[in-house]
């Protein structure tokens, strides 16, 4: 049965949504992984919450998302109104938030040493653009144009129990955005991302920066423990600290609190799991404002929330829940299905032109490559093809546009389980280009891995070990199985240092040609060939400049 790409519009042998080339750019465009993406059926049930107020306003449908939290004791204590004598918020107080909505709408910051007293006694600082609550710096910036609307009306303070806590919670979920082009958007994905969990297993402290990517609940929780505690180690992770202090996490209440601690009680399987995950951040901060970032005509967008205590609560709570989890999977989903039952991530014009570029080459390629993406993992697919050598490749996008890897292996049968077969082999041409432009790099090279391989020293070293295969087929496969073994051992005794030392050199004279304006007109250039041909030219030229293209341990697909 065949298809048409939903991007390239090529014709491929697949039921899937996408080819081989661009079910691979999809990570290096955006900065998602595949176990991210919510199949159509995973998203009825958040298109079914959102059918009802469809077509109304942003507000009343903020307000409809909000009734999904049942009941306050949902939502963890802190967020809960409050019960009895209410909060002591004289006119005053109202003023001086009125005051920094004044401050930020003439002068777009606040002066050095600004501070605010929040209802309770708590106090919100300002300082260069960072805050502090009760002294503890935030790990992102707070909307303060909302709060200040807010905060300025003493009819509503008494809707958060305790507002100290409740800023920290929003603080580790939100971050903040700048504007920037469309193409940029995947690597600020990438950055603010984090993993269900900050560590694979219970008792394991990653020696992560303090607070660095670590998912809110944890993080919120481990910063409202050290509050305050002298005890506090910068080689302890606020995960690591979380998880440490159970009692701490159950006096958070609530569904995100039930359900994280039911995740310490299954222990390291379901931590295994969430870690192997990414989430995506979907509330975010920009002109003091909180916004939902949203897909629109396949493009991110922000939207406004609606600055009321039951949308805040609700979005806060849901952001706080582990993957899987029904309020975080609403999160992940109204990415989605804020502006249409199933919207969808669209490359931009220079993706598409790189993405169709791709698949023009590997159909080039004709049997010695295929336009049926290959699942390496659940959160990878790959292209496959087939080097002059008669060795298997498989090319994996990866976070950053400009790198992929590379998978090798012996027959095709082993497509099905290349990270079982395979023997990864690492090639980093350090090409600035659209990721689809890199991609055809790869792919050219390894399909001439023969004339490749005297620029290539890691394709070269697999080549050697290859022309020594048993003649005897039945022996092939466990043969195959011990120079993956040694392969890695034979790589580092390798001297590389003439590489690097020329790869260095390259690097200072392209910085170099960077920074040189073109001032004079230059003639018309002769008639190019076919791109793909000039950038394998351009790939080999590189490669013969000294690109060593040596071996990447950290590389992580």
């Amino acid at each position: 049965m065949t298809s048409r790409c939903e991007w390239c519009n090529g014709e491929m042998e697949s039921t899937l949504s996408k080819c081989a080339g661009c079910s691979t750019l999809v990570r290096p465009f955006f900065g998602i992984l595949q176990n991210q993406i919510p199949s159509k059926s995973e998203m009825q049930r958040t298109n079914s919450i959102l059918e009802s107020s469809r077509g109304l306003s942003d507000t009343q449908r903020f307000l409809n998302l909000a009734d999904e939290i049942g009941s306050e004791y949902d939502l963890p204590k802190a967020f809960r109104a409050r019960r009895g004598r209410p909060y002591e918020w004289s006119g005053e107080d109202c003023e001086s938030w009125r005051r920094l909505h004044r401050i930020i709408d003439k002068w777009g910051s606040v002066p050095v040493g600004y501070t605010l007293r929040l209802p309770g006694g708590g106090l919100l600082r300002i300082e260069d653009n960072k805050h502090f609550v009760d002294g503890h710096r935030l790990p992102n910036s707070l909307p303060l144009l909302d709060l200040a609307e807010w905060l300025s009306n003493p009819g509503r303070v008494g809707a958060i129990c305790n507002w100290s806590d409740f800023l920290l919670a929003m603080s580790c979920s939100v971050r903040e955005i700048r504007p920037m082009e469309d193409d940029d958007w995947g690597r600020w994905n990438v950055i603010n991302s984090w993993p269900g969990v900050d560590a694979p297993t219970l008792n394991l402290n990653t020696q992560a920066e303090w607070g660095r990517n670590t998912c809110p609940f944890m993080q919120f929780v481990g910063m409202r423990v050290t509050e305050g505690d002298e005890r506090k180690r910068p080689h302890q992770t606020t995960g690591f600290i979380a998880r440490s202090r159970r009692s701490a996490i159950q006096e958070v209440e609530g569904v995100a609190s039930t359900a994280w601690m039911e995740i310490l009680e299954i222990g390291d399987y379901e931590m295994g799991r969430l870690f192997d995950l990414r989430v995506a951040p979907r509330l975010a901060v920009i002109d003091n404002r909180l916004h939902l970032i949203a897909l629109k005509d396949g493009r991110p967008r922000l939207v406004h929330v609606t600055v009321d205590p039951r949308v805040w609560r609700a979005l806060v709570s849901f952001s706080l829940e582990p993957e899987g989890s029904p309020g975080a999977r609403l999160m992940r989903d109204l990415f989605y299905t804020w502006n249409g039952n199933d919207e969808e991530l669209v490359p931009t014009k220079t993706q598409m032109k790189s993405a169709k570029l791709l698949r023009n080459s590997i159909e080039k390629l004709g049997e010695r490559s295929s336009t049926t993406p290959i699942y390496y993992s659940d959160i990878s697919t790959g292209i496959h093809v087939v080097g002059a050598s008669g060795m298997h490749y498989l090319i994996i996008g990866t976070d950053d546009p400009s790198k992929f890897v590379v998978e090798s292996f012996l027959h095709e049968r082993h497509l099905a389980d290349v990270d079982k077969h395979g023997l990864k082999v690492c090639i980093d041409p350090n090409i600035k280009l659209p990721a689809g432009d890199v991609a055809v790099a790869y792919l050219l090279a390894l399909s001439n891995d023969v004339a490749s391989r005297g620029h290539i020293s890691t394709i070269d070293t697999l080549l050697d070990i290859f022309d020594g295969a048993p003649a005897t087929p039945s022996l092939v496969d466990a043969w195959w199985k011990e120079v993956v073994e040694t392969y890695e051992c034979i790589v580092e005794q390798e001297p590389d240092e003439d590489y690097e030392e020329e790869e260095e050199e390259m690097f200072e004279m392209f910085e170099e040609e960077e920074r040189i304006p073109v001032e004079e007109p230059v003639p018309p250039p002769p008639p190019q060939p076919e791109r793909y041909e000039v950038l394998f030219e351009m790939f080999e030229e590189a490669m013969g400049m000294g690109i060593g293209l040596p071996q990447n341990e950290d590389e992580a697909v």
